[in-house]
C-alpha cells in the first residue's frame, strides 16, 4: 500500500504544475451514468493542478439519490487531447433490494483506469470512460440482480470551462 501511495504522490509532485485560469480550464461539468456520476446523473471535477482534479456526483438511482467524490490523477497534461487516468472514489456503489421490495443505496470506495478525450476548436468538450474496481462486499441476505462482479463502467460527457 505505501508503494501505490508513493507512486501517487510522485505523480501529483510531477505534474503540479499550476493550472493558469486564462490558460488552462480549471473546471469541467459532466453528464453520465456510473459511480462518479452518482447512478444517473451530474458530475464536477475542479482542477487545481494540471494533472490532479477532485470531483463530486449526484446523480438518480433506483433506491435513494446516489453521490461519490473522488479525485483522479491524470498521466498527461490538459495540453494533450487523450487523457489517460486513475481514479478514486467513495460514494454509492451499490443497489440493495429489501424483502419488501424497497431499493436502498450502499456507499464503498471504487478505483480504476480510464481516459478522457477533449475535443472542439477550444478543446472544451469531453468524453469519458472508465473501468473502476469496488472494494465492496455485498451485505449478508443481499444478492446482486446481475452477475457483474466487483468491475463497472462509467462514461460521461463534459463540458470544460
Amino acid at each position: 500500500m505505501r508503494k501505490y501511495f508513493a507512486v501517487g504522490l510522485t505523480l501529483i509532485l510531477l505534474c503540479a504544475i499550476p493550472a493558469r485560469a486564462a490558460e488552462k480550464k480549471m473546471n469541467r461539468v459532466g453528464v453520465g451514468y456510473g459511480i462518479p456520476y452518482g447512478g444517473l446523473g451530474v458530475n464536477y471535477e475542479f482542477s487545481p493542478v494540471d494533472c490532479f482534479s477532485l470531483d463530486a456526483g449526484v446523480g438518480a438511482t433506483s433506491g435513494d439519490p446516489g453521490w461519490s467524490v473522488g479525485t483522479r490523477v491524470y498521466f498527461v497534461t490538459q495540453e494533450k487531447t487523450f487523457r489517460p487516468r486513475i481514479s478514486v472514489s467513495y460514494g454509492t456503489v451499490a443497489l440493495l433490494e429489501s424483502a419488501t421490495g424497497k431499493w436502498k443505496n450502499d456507499n464503498g470506495l471504487s478505483s480504476g483506469l480510464g481516459f478522457q478525450w477533449v475535443f472542439g476548436e477550444k478543446k472544451e468538450w469531453s468524453v469519458d470512460f472508465d473501468l473502476l474496481y469496488l472494494f465492496y462486499d455485498m451485505p449478508a441476505g443481499y444478492e446482486e440482480d446481475w452477475d457483474s462482479g466487483n468491475v463497472k463502467f462509467t462514461i460521461g460527457f463534459g463540458y470544460h470551462f
